[in-house]
């Protein structure tokens, strides 16, 4: 087991967050995220969009590709409680637990506090477009509690064992359930 690992999501507290720093760190990059961070470790996507959209980019990943079954990559994880393959935030943590005795989690918003969800607007123009339309917007969806709070109950339920082991890096993220570290104090 190594002894840390930085678990990068893609909301909008890291606008303007030197990626730059995490070269010499183990990181394991939920979808967009890989695309920002040098030379990543793992690569973790759930859904099978991500992969038809950057198959190229997957098939020639340097690291290791985590793949949900739902994804359809050809090398699948193996089946896994259905509350981790919806989102692959929670499925990134329960991955980490294996792999390291402390987790930073960069990224991990859960709301935004923007028009815009993501720190990179090239991340998740798909999705980003999808939801818009809907009504309400994104903003309904993750602000408003549409489909958020669910998930919110599920980092409780599945992590609060492990707070000891689980650190957010961002103060004002949704995701309470970790005590919060500055991510200058880690770096």
């Amino acid at each position: 087991m190594i002894d840390e690992i930085f678990i990068i999501g893609k909301g909008s507290s890291l606008e303007g967050f030197d990626f730059e720093r995490l070269r010499d760190k183990t990181t394991l990059c939920l979808n967009h995220a890989v695309f920002n961070v040098p030379d990543p470790d793992y690569l973790l996507f759930v859904d099978k969009s991500f992969y038809i959209k950057f198959r190229n980019f997957v098939d020639n990943f340097e690291g290791i590709v985590l793949a949900a079954i739902s994804s359809k990559y050809k090398y699948s994880l193996p089946e896994i409680e259905r509350d981790f393959t919806r989102l692959s935030g929670l499925l990134g943590i329960h991955l980490a637990l294996e792999m390291a005795k402390k987790i930073y989690l960069l990224g991990y918003d859960m709301h935004t506090t923007t028009d815009y969800p993501y720190f990179n607007k090239d991340m998740g123009e798909d999705d980003y477009e999808r939801w818009a339309k809907k009504d309400g917007g994104y903003r309904l969806f993750y602000q408003e509690g549409f489909w958020i709070n669910s998930r919110l109950k599920i980092f409780e339920k599945k992590f609060s064992q492990y707070r000891d082991r689980i650190f957010n890096c961002n103060k004002g993220s949704a995701v309470k359930t970790f005590d919060f570290v500055d991510v200058e104090d880690v770096l």
